[in-house]
């Protein structure tokens, strides 16, 4: 289960003081701090040497305290001389607290806890109950039962958790806060990059739910567990204590974005019932739709961050269109045309969409012209390409089709009350 604290650490950093080494070297120990630095990396620093090459990825393990430490994919940034000598600094790529790892082969885990921005907005769940009375009022929190979401191809389970978290000021308030955290679990103990990249899918179809990018706040991992008893019955209790840091969620996190309730195309509550369904077809392409699952969150930050870089914008979202034709339809792709491809796709979608095309006859035109002028820099083709504000806005169509196509690929055939929400998100931000 996340704790709360460890939720802060992307704005507030952390800090290690202790001792560290390599693992085929345990007698040769040097002091040193881990910490992040300028929210844009994680950095240890040491005085002394560890015999590191440059260019070369090592594993650091590390002492703080009691509490070993592991330090995944690190290499040599810089070194100085000092006045006590020779000093060192690295950069970090994953922190792993409460465990040595002395290879990467056996950098294993039995399950993952991980906490999401906006994960309890799109549960859309009422937890809390208020009474109010005469002489006393009260409120009340209760637990939600969440069914967990068995994905065959990957033999994984999917599990959300929720926790409460109080703070109160004495004789003035008190404050109650909800929790929730999504929980995978594989069959069988998985790596590193394996969870990283189901925690990544995960986050990709809540960024789609949500319509704006959701983040990854936290990560606790689980390695081994506790059997008890309870009303006699045996029940599994995973060890959810040690977090583990990573440069990615460091990097990508924006506290900038936020989103309002009534802007969330697809709560929880509207696809309970066949969410089972959905994520199995969200990650039976595992592996096969990367490509388009990064592309599309690359173009979901950008719109949500309110950028505007032209073409690029247009050209990634022309070629996040091409990828999803030849990746979901490999057997008709090699003998059509990117022209062709878009009208294929533009028959897939909801009609609906099309009242919201400014143009449905020139759609697919303004495309392909757009793109070739863009791509091959013809001057026989710059009149024939959009620009300024025609450009912008035939992006933002491109956006809410590519959108649409990866609802219609999991399932979600009723695209209608989809399009009505990017109808009103669309003209909030244009």
């Amino acid at each position: 289960m996340i704790d709360i604290q460890n939720t802060s650490w992307i704005q507030n950093g952390f800090e290690y003081k202790g001792e560290w080494w390599l693992p085929e070297q345990p007698k040769l120990k040097v002091a040193g701090t881990l910490k992040t630095e300028e929210r844009s990396k994680i950095v240890l620093d040491i005085h002394g040497s560890l015999n590191i090459e440059k260019n070369c990825e090592k594993i650091i393990l590390g002492k703080y305290g009691f509490e070993e430490i592991t330090l995944l994919k690190v290499f040599l940034y810089k070194e100085s001389y000092e006045s006590y000598g020779l000093s060192q600094q690295f950069l970090v790529e994953c922190v792993i607290v409460g465990t040595h790892f002395s290879l990467m082969q056996k950098v294993m885990f039995d399950r993952w806890s991980v906490s999401y921005t906006y994960l309890e907005d799109w549960l859309a769940t009422n937890v809390f109950s208020v009474r109010e009375g005469k002489r006393h009022s009260s409120v009340s929190s209760s637990f939600p039962n969440y069914k967990d979401i068995y994905i065959s191809s990957l033999n994984l389970t999917l599990r959300i958790q929720s926790s409460f978290y109080s703070e109160d000021v004495l004789h003035k308030s008190i404050r109650r806060e909800h929790r929730a955290c999504i929980e995978i679990i594989p069959a069988e103990p998985k790596g590193l990059d394996w969870f990283n990249e189901i925690s990544f899918y995960i986050q990709v179809f809540l960024s789609l739910c949500l319509g704006i990018p959701s983040y990854r706040k936290a990560v606790e991992y689980s390695i081994g567990s506790q059997k008890l008893k309870y009303l006699g019955k045996s029940i599994v209790l995973p060890n959810f204590e040690n977090p583990i840091y990573h440069l990615r969620d460091l990097l990508e996190y924006n506290s900038a974005i936020k989103i309002e309730a009534y802007e969330i195309i697809l709560k929880y509550p509207v696809i309970k019932r066949n969410l089972q369904k959905y994520l199995d077809r969200w990650f039976e392409g595992f592996n096969k739709l990367n490509l388009i699952y990064n592309l599309f969150f690359s173009i979901i930050e950008d719109d949500a961050a309110g950028q505007t870089r032209y073409p690029h914008d247009f050209l990634i979202i022309s070629q996040a269109l091409e990828a999803y034709y030849k990746v979901v339809y490999p057997h008709r792709s090699q003998r059509i045309n990117y022209r062709k491809a878009l009208e294929f796709l533009l028959k897939e979608v909801d009609r609906t969409f099309y009242a919201f095309l400014s143009d449905k006859d020139t759609f697919v035109d303004d495309i392909v012209q757009t793109r070739n002028y863009y791509t091959h820099y013809s001057e026989t083709l710059k009149d024939k390409a959009l620009s300024g504000i025609r450009l912008h806005r035939l992006a933002w169509e491109m956006r809410i089709f590519f959108r649409l196509l990866l609802f219609k690929n999991i399932g979600v055939s009723k695209s209608k009350p989809c399009i009505k929400r990017f109808q009103t998100n669309f003209w909030r931000r244009m």
